[in-house]
């Protein structure tokens, strides 16, 4: 899968030392996460009445080209899409402060709010 290098200095710049304390790993296949699955893209259950794991692989894609065809139906197969309303002339935000939000929702909010 195309991604930066985990390792690359701008990585490692960006990351300000937490590449050192949050456990991450590098994958070559899908077959090698574990589910179930949902991703984070436009078009998906608003992240306020969605239903998150207890445990489980959120999916995120680029900022430029989203989540990959492939990804997407692997989401769709399992748990689906889930997506952060946005108001106002933005149609999309940071991939890391979307993933925080998601992040925060997940823990704090492991079921629907309505």
């Amino acid at each position: 899968y195309e991604c930066g290098d985990v390792n690359s200095p701008r990585a490692i710049r960006t990351s300000r030392g937490a590449i050192d304390v949050v456990e991450h790993s590098i994958i070559n296949s899908l077959d090698e996460v574990k589910g179930p699955f949902f991703a984070l893209e436009l078009g998906g259950k608003d992240i306020k009445e969605f239903s998150f794991p207890a445990e489980g692989t959120c999916i995120l894609g680029s900022e430029e080209s989203g989540v990959s065809p492939e990804c997407l139906e692997l989401a769709k197969s399992s748990l689906g899409k889930v997506e952060i309303p946005l108001h106002g002339a933005k149609g999309s935000i940071n991939v890391s402060v979307a993933a925080g939000i998601l992040m925060y929702s997940w823990d704090q909010f492991p079921f629907p709010l309505s």
